[in-house]
């Protein structure tokens, strides 16, 4: 970590803890008032938004920073409404669960479950062993299907990259790797939903976007049906001899 302003921190700082498997971390530096904005723009850089000092850990990242003037003289009013100082004090504050640096991104993943309701086939079922009274419509049971979501987030992403788009809808033809989660899927099992963008802010008052992507997992594969004959999940065919597919497949290179 570097700055190219002269910085240095508060004393009784830094201060850190553990709370619920989570790390959290507090800086307070002090700078310059007038160089409090190109600090702001240094925190900001990849580089430095990991905690510095060694009992934070590696994915301790800065998500938080407030300004404020120093304790001591005014040193000036450059007009009527605004005011100076002297010294300036920025406080930063770190996380570890706000997400990993992967390839100059912040990168964060979860896994939520997911549930569907589907109606059983009546027809098939019966009030007794001897199949003499069988079910009516309406008397179809239910059963929920339970499964999970891939969520990844890329945060502070400067624009809105195209895949954003170009992937919904499609499953990954490639295996997808989830360092958060040490996990990796294969090949069609995660079906790309559209994502929620929101818009923010960085330290450096710059626009940025956060973008939250929804995979649903399937372990099976998104193109494979079930083949009750032979009770597994199978690949159909068309009458052209080809594969058919119920989701177009594409390379997930943000993986």
């Amino acid at each position: 970590m570097s700055f190219t302003v002269n910085a240095f921190e508060m004393q009784g700082w830094p201060k850190s803890r553990w709370k619920n498997g989570q790390f959290h971390g507090e800086r307070k530096l002090i700078c310059d008032w007038d160089d409090r904005v190109q600090l702001l723009v240094e925190l900001n850089m990849i580089e430095n938004l990991v905690y510095p000092y060694p009992e934070g850990p590696s994915n301790a990242l800065a998500y938080q920073a407030d300004i404020d003037p120093q304790p001591g003289a005014q040193t000036s009013r450059p007009s009527p409404q605004t005011t100076a100082y002297e010294k300036a004090v920025i406080t930063v504050r770190y996380r570890s669960n706000w997400g990993f640096l992967v390839g100059g991104d912040i990168i964060h993943e979860r896994i939520e479950p997911t549930g569907d309701f589907h109606t059983v086939d009546y027809t098939k079922l019966y009030w007794d062993s001897s199949q003499a009274e069988q079910f009516t419509s309406g008397e179809a049971p239910g059963r929920i299907f339970y499964g999970y979501d891939y969520v990844k987030t890329f945060r502070n992403q400067v624009g809105v990259p195209s895949w954003v788009q170009s992937y919904t809808g499609f499953v990954n033809s490639n295996v997808v790797n989830a360092p958060m989660l040490q996990q990796s899927f294969e090949a069609e099992t995660l079906l790309f939903k559209p994502p929620t963008l929101i818009d923010a802010v960085n330290f450096a008052g710059a626009p940025v976007w956060d973008i939250y992507t929804r995979l649903s997992w399937v372990p099976q594969g998104w193109n494979k049906f079930w083949y009750a004959k032979n009770q597994q999940y199978q690949v159909a065919y068309q009458s052209d001899g080809t594969e058919y597919k119920n989701h177009p497949s594409t390379v997930f290179d943000w993986a």
